[in-house]
C-alpha cells in the first residue's frame, strides 16, 4: 500500500555514528540506538524483551527532503526464533518517519542474529540493504543474583566443551571496571561481587527460560590484566548455543581486532 510518513522525524537518535557492524554490536548490549543509516534513510531500533517473548520496533526516517519510494522489508525464512513483522508503506515522504513493530518469540534457541532486507528507490537510485536484527539469546536472559555457593554450584556442575568455553583475548584498550559492569548488565548478566577473592576479577550469572531445553543457567569469569589490557573469559552454561552467544556478545564488545 502506498503511504507516506505517520510524523514527521525528529533529530537523529544517539548511537548514529559508526559502522553498521559496530551499530548492530552496541544494540546487542542496549535496547535502542540507530540499526542503520545512510545518506537518505535512517532505521532506529527500540525494543522490550521478557519471558519467551520480544518487541522490536523500527522505524524508517526519510532525511531528507526528496521522498522515498518503493520501500519494501523482506524477512528470509529462520527456524528461530519466530518473527512476525507488521508491512512499511512503499512511501516514506521528505522528513516522515514511520514505525514497525517486529514482535519475536524464542521458539527454539538459535545461534546467528536473524537477517531483514530493506530495498526503496530515492531520487532514482535503487538501494539495497541487508542487516542484522540485534536480537540474541542472552536479549532473553534473566539476571541471577546469587551467592558465593550458589554460583560455584552451578560451576561445578559444568565442565568441558562444548557447554564450558574458555577464551583469552586482548582488549581494544585499557580495561575499565565500570565498561565491563556496564557490558554484562547489557548482556542480562547479574556482575557479582565477592565471588572471586581477586578484585580484578569480575563475575556474573544468567537464566534463560526454553520452550524446548528447559532453564538454562549462566556463570562467567571474567580475569582481567591490567597492564597487558588481556583477559581470560571463561563461560559455563548448561546449553552451548548459550555459551557461545556469551562468548560472541563478550569478544565483540571487548576484543581487539584480530
Amino acid at each position: 500500500a502506498s503511504a507516506s510518513a505517520s510524523a514527521a522525524a525528529p533529530p537523529a537518535a544517539a548511537g548514529a555514528g559508526g559502522s553498521t557492524k559496530e551499530r548492530l554490536h552496541a544494540l546487542m548490549l542496549s535496547d535502542s540506538g540507530v540499526l542503520y543509516e545512510d545518506a537518505a534513510l535512517s532505521i532506529q531500533a527500540q525494543m522490550q524483551f521478557q519471558g519467551l517473548m520480544g518487541r522490536v520496533q523500527l522505524r524508517y526516517v526519510n532525511k531528507t527532503q526528496a521522498p522515498i519510494d518503493g520501500l519494501r522489508f523482506v524477512l528470509p525464512p529462520t527456524p528461530a526464533p519466530l518473527l512476525q513483522a507488521a508491512p512499511v508503506p512503499s512511501n516514506l515522504g521528505p522528513g516522515f518517519a514511520h514505525p514497525q513493530m517486529i514482535n519475536v518469540q524464542l521458539t527454539d534457541l538459535f545461534t546467528e542474529p536473524p537477517r531483514i532486507q530493506i530495498a526503496y528507490t530515492h531520487q532514482g537510485r535503487q538501494e539495497m540493504v541487508d542487516l542484522r536484527l540485534p536480537v540474541s539469546l542472552p536479549k532473553f536472559m534473566q539476571p541471577v543474583v546469587c551467592n558465593r555457593d550458589q554460583f560455584f554450584g552451578v560451576w561445578g556442575r559444568i565442565n568441558g566443551p562444548p557447554n564450558e568455553i574458555t577464551q583469552v583475548f586482548k582488549g581494544k584498550g585499557p580495561v575499565d571496571p565500570a565498561e565491563i559492569e556496564r557490558m554484562l548488565t547489557g548482556m542480562r548478566y547479574a556482575p557479582l561481587k565477592d565471588i572471586d577473592p581477586n578484585p580484578s576479577n569480575f563475575c556474573a550469572a544468567a537464566k534463560l527460560a526454553t520452550a524446548t531445553a528447559g532453564e538454562v543457567y549462566c556463570v562467567l569469569r571474567m580475569e582481567t590484566q591490567a597492564a597487558q589490557q588481556a583477559y581470560k573469559l571463561t563461560v559455563k552454561t548448561s546449553h552451548p548455543m548459550c555459551s557461545a552467544a556469551t562468548r560472541q556478545l563478550v569478544l565483540d564488545h571487548l576484543a581487539a581486532p584480530a
